[in-house]
């Protein structure tokens, strides 16, 4: 499973054959995507990316996007990889009978929300959507897939880390360029920025020539947990991003456990972390998305930090997306 290195989001350069091998890897990742065929379903996709690795908020604003599109009387469903999940075939998640190792943890979360059905071809999972009642399509994570033709995409960015080094993955965490990423989006959503940040982003975005609409949103816990003693684990691809929203929620964190992204726990693991919450008299939390990998007899023992999306300007992305959807049918 992968662990975020280090120096991703430090100012220090990776180590030279990293380098080397980043511009490889970009190289021919321009070359696969620019020769991958593009298909188009006769329903609106509206793609939920970003152009990081190590998660920078899509799953939540893909929840968020997915709440505004029922208020405008739309019906929705998610359309996943299913990553981390075994099933070679495309298959509707039942988020109260499929296991993770089925499907992945994060299309069980999204089919709380709305329908989410999980393919590795993306084309293939959209033509399935759009003859199953769906008026259009979610698709989470996929910026730089190009087998399916996006209507709108939406560029999710963490702004606290940003890009981190601004270096291609292997050396940092960029899929791509900021300038290639930024050049195929329709919107930005910038994650978790002070008024002062959120400057630095719009000057940032502008000297980018980015001259499309920006949308900011907080990420916020939905739990009551001043001053409370807790002992967080969590198995992200920036495990720190949860330990800092327990910090700013006023949680009294006594210790924090990091994971890999997408750690399978083991009855052992959760034990012996339980043992020490019962010792050190604290509540042993984590997030949605890792309570979904621990396993069902000892899910009991620990609290999910639940989360939701505040948008700065909710009207705002509200009217972006009815622009959107009526932009499309009139073209139909």
């Amino acid at each position: 499973m992968f662990k975020t290195p280090n120096f991703w989001y430090e100012d220090k350069k990776a180590p030279l054959l990293l380098r080397v091998v980043s511009v490889v890897y970009n190289f021919f990742s321009k070359i696969y995507r620019s020769i991958q065929s593009t298909k188009k379903v006769p329903i609106p996709v509206i793609c939920i990316g970003n152009i990081t690795v190590g998660g920078s908020g899509k799953t939540p604003v893909a929840i968020a996007v997915v709440d505004i599109l029922k208020e405008l009387n739309c019906s929705p469903h998610f359309l996943s990889r299913g990553y981390g999940g075994n099933s070679e075939k495309p298959i509707y998640v039942e988020a109260n009978q499929h296991d993770y190792s089925l499907t992945g943890d994060e299309p069980l979360l999204l089919a709380k929300h709305a329908p989410c059905l999980i393919a590795k071809n993306r084309a293939e999972g959209a033509a399935i959507i759009s003859n199953n009642k769906a008026d259009s399509i979610i698709m989470d994570d996929g910026f730089q897939n190009f087998s399916l033709f996006k209507d709108v995409s939406m560029l999710v960015i963490d702004g606290v880390r940003g890009f981190g080094n601004h270096s291609i993955l292997p050396a940092g965490p960029l899929r791509e360029m900021p300038k290639d990423g930024l050049a195929r989006a329709n919107a930005c959503v910038v994650l978790n920025t002070t008024e002062e940040t959120k400057k630095i982003w719009d000057n940032y975005l502008e000297e980018q020539s980015f001259n499309r609409p920006i949308f900011y949103a907080n990420i916020v816990v939905a739990e009551e947990l001043q001053e409370q003693d807790v002992i967080g684990f969590a198995g992200l691809g920036l495990p720190e991003k949860f330990k800092e929203t327990l910090q700013s929620c006023g949680a009294n964190i006594i210790s924090f456990h990091r994971f890999a992204d997408h750690h399978p726990y083991t009855e052992k693991e959760i034990m012996m972390l339980a043992e020490e919450a019962k010792e050190k008299n604290a509540t042993l939390i984590t997030t949605e998305k890792d309570f979904i990998r621990i396993p069902e007899k000892m899910q009991d023992s620990v609290k999910i930090c639940r989360i939701t999306l505040q948008w700065q300007d909710k009207q705002a992305i509200k009217s972006f997306l009815e622009e959107k959807l009526n932009k499309y049918k009139n073209e139909q």
